[in-house]
């Protein structure tokens, strides 16, 4: 793990804020063509699409990463990786299997690429370049599904019982499809939400060089980590940080 040098910083807030800016338009676009569509319903249409739930988190992390790009606490932790798995399951199973499908017009052609192609490799790639880390660790992993979960539960309840038309978010959520169907496209993408979990944690432990993520007491506090002492922790790769 090199050391932090201001030029990185300066580069990495840059970044994050072009990703944060694509993906809060995105949004706000996506948010606009629901509601010429269909008002609030379809304001709330577009939001109850875990696309739209992924883009948002990651605009906001994206956000507090171009106030701090060392930004630290347990809680952005789990946040932050959260929202990159769930935006690589967005990147992956939209162009798979939801893609042939899709038939967006007018604006909404934009924002399909924004959301679909541009958010989740531009996500993945300020993660992979700028880090921070290590941040993850198989706590995290394993908290991971809360978010997935709790969106699940919306989206069958949206479906059931808050759209007028009993439209679900997804076609592959519809109980009128077989509930062994829906239960077993569940599970698939939370397989690929996990699979993608244990990846991201390998590649963290590996770019860090063995080092541990920092132990984390308390509440979730953004933290700055000080250039010259990541610089210093770094030089000793085994040695395990007790403190920020």
């Amino acid at each position: 793990m090199a050391p932090v040098r201001p030029r990185t910083i300066k580069v990495a807030r840059a970044y994050y804020a072009v990703v944060a800016t694509i993906g809060t338009t995105a949004v706000v676009a996506a948010l606009a063509i629901g509601a010429s569509r269909g008002g609030a319903e379809g304001m709330v249409g577009f939001l109850s699409e875990m696309t739209y739930w992924s883009n948002i988190l990651v605009a906001v992390i994206g956000w507090s990463l171009v106030i701090n790009p060392q930004r630290d606490g347990r809680f952005f932790r789990w946040l932050r990786f959260s929202s990159l798995v769930m935006i690589s399951v967005v990147g992956l199973v939209y162009p798979l299997i939801l893609a042939a499908n899709a038939n967006p017009t007018g604006y909404e052609v934009y924002t399909n690429i924004a959301v679909h192609y541009i958010m989740p490799w531009a996500t993945l790639l300020g993660w992979l370049v700028f880090g921070p880390r290590p941040r993850i660790t198989l706590g995290t992993v394993a908290l991971m599904p809360i978010l997935p979960v709790l969106y699940t539960t919306y989206a069958m309840v949206y479906g059931a019982v808050l759209n007028p038309t009993g439209e679900y978010p997804y076609s592959f959520l519809d109980p009128a499809t077989g509930t062994s169907q829906v239960a077993a496209h569940i599970a698939m993408i939370m397989v690929i939400g996990l699979a993608f979990g244990f990846l991201y944690w390998g590649i963290d432990r590996a770019l860090s060089r063995g080092v541990k993520p920092t132990k984390l007491s308390g509440q979730a506090i953004p933290q700055q980590i000080d250039a010259a002492r990541v610089a210093d922790e770094t030089l000793a790769p085994d040695r395990v940080v007790e403190k920020v």
